[in-house]
């Protein structure tokens, strides 16, 4: 099983619109459609006090651009885009370029 990476720091991405890379496990947290155990770091009530990065407005936006009080449900599930990093090592080489 891979080992996830805790890293202090902001993990840089490799292009504009990447999601951010997770620097802690999250094997344990709860997702589901009642509970989300992300937002109890990363909401926007809590980010400072956690000394953690909040979630971005554009995750309160429905598509069409229509601000919400919550989380879109479009975004809800944090890891459908970002995943933990770990110490595997890639299966083929990477061509990929900015």
């Amino acid at each position: 099983m891979y080992k996830p990476i805790k890293d202090t720091k902001r993990i840089v991405r490799d292009y504009v619109q990447q999601p951010p890379l997770v620097p802690h496990d999250v094997s344990r947290y709860e997702i589901s459609k009642n509970f989300n155990k992300c937002m109890d770091c990363h909401s926007s009530s809590r980010y400072v006090e956690m000394n953690t990065t909040r979630v971005p407005v554009t995750h309160f936006k429905s598509r069409s651009g229509q601000e919400l009080s919550n989380l879109s449900p479009a975004r809800y599930f944090c890891t459908q885009c970002h995943v933990p990093q770990v110490d595997a090592k890639p299966l083929v080489g990477n061509t990929f370029k900015k």
